[in-house]
């Protein structure tokens, strides 16, 4: 039951995480000398700054993370509700909180599988001799990483809007909102990664105790 649930997730969800995973890889490939895409705004072309240490690297990989966060988390709740989906997962002789956490394992792995790639690739190349003409240590890596750590808080803020059983122009949209803002908050005024890191998965912990309290309290019948 499990196998089949997460294979159907992957299927669902997995084009997403191409897309995202397309689009990070794009633009490692045009920093790191192949202009492959320069012909789009959002793909800067090979840069002479210190690798992650501007927002050539940084602005598109937490634009493409935040909406590819974003995308998963309504993708796998608001979704199976608009096809009326729900009614046949969850009458499976299978515990209810189960099924929601395979599909968030899922999603899990995807975001953070997609989003780590280009921040790998992108300081391998920079660490390699010969590739970047000056000297480069893997702390710089932090704040992308920083990014990395909080683009789950987003993925559950969406996901818990996703089976809120409230209006879309009314209060829904709340908890995307919240972590939305939490997440700005844990980036740009926190000094250190770790305490960003900090921040999102303590908030991440409330808005998944949030998440099982929904999935218990709506009525899906």
């Amino acid at each position: 039951m499990f196998k089949a649930l997460a294979l159907k997730e992957l299927r669902e969800a997995g084009w997403l995480a191409l897309v995202a995973a397309g689009l990070h890889l794009a633009v490692v490939s045009n920093l790191i000398g192949l202009n492959l895409f320069t012909w789009l705004p959002m793909f800067p072309e090979k840069i002479n700054e210190l690798p992650f240490t501007g927002t050539s690297f940084t602005g598109p990989f937490a634009l493409v993370g935040c909406v590819l966060a974003i995308a998963l988390g309504f993708r796998q709740s608001a979704w199976e509700g608009m096809q009326g989906t729900y009614l046949f997962l969850l009458h499976r002789p299978v515990a209810r909180s189960a099924i929601f956490a395979t599909k968030i394992g899922v999603g899990m792995v995807l975001l953070l599988l997609v989003n780590c790639i280009p921040v790998l690739w992108f300081a391998d190349w920079a660490a390699t001799p010969g590739h970047y003409p000056g000297p480069f240590e893997w702390r710089l890596t932090e704040p992308a990483w920083g990014w990395w750590c909080g683009f789950p808080l987003l993925y559950l803020g969406a996901f818990l809007s996703g089976i809120r059983p409230a209006r879309w122009y009314g209060t829904r949209l709340y908890p995307l909102l919240a972590s939305g803002m939490l997440l700005l908050v844990a980036e740009f005024l926190s000094p250190w990664w770790t305490i960003c890191a900090g921040i999102a998965l303590t908030s991440s912990v409330l808005f998944a105790t949030c998440i099982r309290t929904t999935i218990f309290a709506r009525d899906y019948s």
